[in-house]
């Protein structure tokens, strides 16, 4: 799992890159909006580990309302075996909000982690 918190105070997701991975295997992109009251849906799925793949996020290609926005994403690798880990780097692309002025700073927060047997692992930073 790699979920990835977009910082919407000051971008919008415009593509991801999904770079490519050492094991074969199928996995999904699943999003939120500002208007899904914290339901995931399905942006891509059986995407190949194997290929790198750019998958576009607008709005358009979602099939956002107009007041609609991705707020947040996540990467569902399924089971992986130890192992795993990425061959070529994955990317996210936004788009920053007109409004913003020059020396604004913004955060993207990013959780990598998993369950190993039944417990909950991850990789992200303390806040």
């Amino acid at each position: 799992m790699d979920q990835n918190i977009l910082p919407t105070q000051a971008v919008r997701l415009d593509k991801i890159i999904t770079g490519t991975y050492n094991v074969p295997g199928n996995y999904k992109v699943v999003y939120q909006t500002n208007l899904s009251n914290g339901a995931w849906r399905t942006m891509y799925d059986n995407l190949s580990t194997m290929q790198n793949h750019t998958l576009d996020a607008s709005p358009a290609a979602l099939g956002l309302a107009s007041n609609e926005y991705v707020t947040a994403f996540m990467v569902s690798f399924g089971v992986v075996p130890a192992n795993f880990r990425q061959v070529e780097t994955p990317r996210v692309y936004c788009s920053v909000l007109p409004h913003l002025t020059g020396g604004t700073q913004f955060v993207n927060q990013a959780d990598v982690g998993g369950i190993v047997e039944t417990s909950s692992v991850s990789l992200a930073p303390p806040l």
